[in-house]
């Protein structure tokens, strides 16, 4: 799963290479298997991800500080 990948790597620097391959990942597999997701609903998500409690406990079962990195990562991914 691409979250247990985002919390393995949350230690690396969100503008890595790999950080950003995996917001690729991310944006592609919400794509498939919910609804298109554009740059901008992406950026949402990842807003949703540090500014609510529940979204935060959830990611953050794949390591602490990984619903932080994910955010991170979307916000430059996005530019």
């Amino acid at each position: 799963m691409i979250l247990s990948e985002f919390g393995k790597n949350r230690s690396l620097a969100p503008d890595c290479v790999e950080a950003q391959d995996l917001v690729k990942k991310w944006q592609a597999y919400i794509t498939s298997n919910y609804y298109t997701c554009t740059k901008e609903i992406l950026s949402c998500l990842g807003q949703m991800y540090v500014g609510d409690e529940r979204f935060t406990q959830y990611i953050d079962q794949y390591g602490a500080g990984t619903a932080a990195f994910m955010t991170a990562a979307i916000e430059i991914y996005i530019r």
